[in-house]
């Protein structure tokens, strides 16, 4: 074979030429194989894990010669502070209904296709083997669940500390 042409092995060719050449050095040795895989793997380990120090190393010098960061100075708005407020159309009162808020993003045409897709959703899903039965709905059902995250729930709902149960 000629040394100047590349040669093209596989990497089933390249696997059982280096498993041979590790069997042959082994028998040579009078070792077994899996001991030497097994060291082989744990000495690669140390490297990597020796890298890993060195890097860290490397970058807590690094850190150490940044300098301190600049003082903050808080940007001081010219205008006046004011509280928040939304600006509603004056249809809307005061205390609205969640689902007059609703309304002002999602027209009836709008909600009405939302149902028929979400119906056409549903069939799809419903010619699957392991699927709930599922009975159609109709924009009257929809809108209660469509405007479920507009309306006040009480703080301890979603209470972080687990000894609160959480309830519907």
């Amino acid at each position: 074979m000629d040394l100047a042409q590349p040669i093209a092995l596989s990497k089933h060719e390249i696997n059982t030429t280096a498993v041979r050449n590790m069997t042959c050095k082994c028998l040579a040795a009078g070792k077994p194989i899996e001991e030497t895989l097994a060291k082989k793997s744990k000495s690669r380990g140390k490297r990597q894990e020796g890298k890993a120090k060195k890097t860290f190393t490397e970058n807590a010098k690094i850190l150490e010669n940044l300098p301190e960061p600049p003082e903050f100075d808080a940007y001081k708005s010219p205008f006046m502070v004011h509280s928040a407020s939304p600006i509603l159309p004056p249809r809307i009162t005061s205390n609205p209904e969640p689902l007059a808020l609703f309304n002002l993003f999602f027209g009836n045409d709008i909600l009405a296709q939302i149902v028929n897709n979400t119906n056409r959703y549903a069939e799809i899903k419903q010619q699957t083997v392991n699927s709930n039965q599922y009975s159609s709905v109709n924009t009257s059902a929809f809108i209660p669940v469509s405007t479920q995250p507009l309306t006040r729930i009480p703080s301890n709902l979603l209470h972080p500390d687990p000894a609160y149960p959480i309830t519907c």
